[in-house]
């Protein structure tokens, strides 16, 4: 994990591992984004590159693996070239820049909703034979047993993190329902390779036609329909009128995940997760102080009326 460090300083150490020569660079700010630094490039040569520098070791394995694994099958960043991790630098990864620009939710349009839905769709195509986490060497059968646990597993890491820091009428509450709903349901949709960010923020978009699909440093091999979380939070809650259209595009490549039955307990986790990232990174009073506001009043918004 690298330390926090002045953004020329950590760029330095980069160029170095890499030996490339830059004429200039751009730090590239996300109000979303939780973890990895990245740099807009421009090469000695006028070329343009991206530079990741990734927040720990599982993060960069699983980006690495990812953009090698479904770039015959999706739209995503070349990787020019990767480093490992070191003593003093978190690995990092070269790729190409894509142009264009991020989506944003409030613009989102019928069209670009049936893009990212067979986007979506494309990627769970994908054959993959075992759940598990790349960076791990976790490898579970492709049973429904395999899926229950990865979503137990996700849960009570996350509720962990959290213990010390909401309200534990709250997480009583949260708890209780989650085992009770698990026990509801009969079946999960893989495994896939799972994206576990699916959002608009991450795809890059030009002319209207999606260019590449980005950040892949949380993916695992799941179940599809936690790769529905992000949109239903983050999309469909404030503008309901695209929802169609995504799901219209993703039946045209796939059949649909049954949503209703799992999506309640994943949105939950999935709070908890953000929340307990913020703890974990110790953030939670600071840069990522909105993540923890707005996760902790979706739960009270749920459980405390």
């Amino acid at each position: 994990m690298y330390m926090a460090r002045d953004a020329q300083e950590l760029l330095k150490t980069y160029l170095k591992l890499f030996e490339i020569k830059i004429k200039s660079f751009e730090k590239i700010e996300h109000e979303e984004a939780l973890s990895s630094t990245i740099y807009k490039l421009i090469m000695s040569d006028s070329s343009i590159r991206i530079l990741k520098i990734s927040f720990n070791k599982k993060r960069w394995v699983r980006e690495c693996y990812c953009l090698e694994a479904v770039k015959k099958h999706i739209l995503v960043p070349k990787i020019i070239e990767a480093v490992e991790s070191k003593e003093d630098a978190s690995g990092a990864i070269l790729m190409e820049y894509i142009p264009g620009k991020l989506i944003v939710a409030q613009s989102l349009t019928n069209d670009l909703s049936f893009q990212m839905g067979s986007l979506l769709a494309s990627l769970h195509q994908i054959d993959v034979k075992f759940y598990g986490d790349f960076s791990q060497d976790q490898i579970l059968p492709p049973s429904i047993e395999s899926g229950f646990s990865l979503l137990k597993e996700y849960f009570e890491k996350s509720f962990k993190e959290c213990e010390n820091h909401l309200q534990k009428e709250l997480l009583d509450i949260i708890k209780k329902y989650f085992y009770e709903s698990l026990k509801e349901i009969k079946n999960l949709d893989g495994p896939h390779i799972i994206h576990r960010d699916f959002k608009p923020g991450n795809i890059i978009v030009k002319n209207n036609k999606i260019k590449a699909l980005i950040d892949w440093e949380i993916a695992k091999n799941s179940f599809a329909e936690e790769d529905f979380s992000q949109m239903e939070y983050l999309v469909w809650d404030k503008y309901p009128k695209t929802k169609d259209a995504f799901l219209e595009g993703y039946k045209a490549v796939r059949s649909l995940p049954d949503l209703e039955q799992v999506m309640p307990i994943i949105r939950i986790s999935k709070a908890l997760g953000a929340i307990g990232f913020t703890i974990e990174r110790n953030t939670y009073r600071g840069r990522h102080k909105f993540v923890f506001d707005q996760c902790y009043r979706y739960l009270q918004n749920i459980f405390l009326k």
